[in-house]
């Protein structure tokens, strides 16, 4: 009676598992189960990859040199 006992205890523990998965969520390993009584497993440790940025870089402005209006590049032989 026992061994069936343990036997079932096993079969549902490793089906709990079945909906979760490790996944890199801002930039740390977490457990991403589909199902609220699923049993999160234990994540190992790793290095997630950096993400990219989501806007764009903020442009520097162009200032003309100090006493100028404006500036005009010519070359000069």
């Amino acid at each position: 009676m026992i061994k069936i006992t343990l036997t079932i205890m096993l079969l549902i523990v490793t089906n709990s598992y079945a909906g979760c998965r490790c996944v890199c969520m801002d930039g740390q390993v977490q457990a991403v189960c589909s199902s609220t009584l699923d049993i999160a497993p234990i994540c190992t440790p790793r290095i997630c990859p950096i993400e990219t940025p989501s806007i764009a870089p903020i442009r520097t402005p162009k200032v003309p040199p100090i006493g100028t209006s404006g500036c005009v590049q010519k070359n000069v032989a």
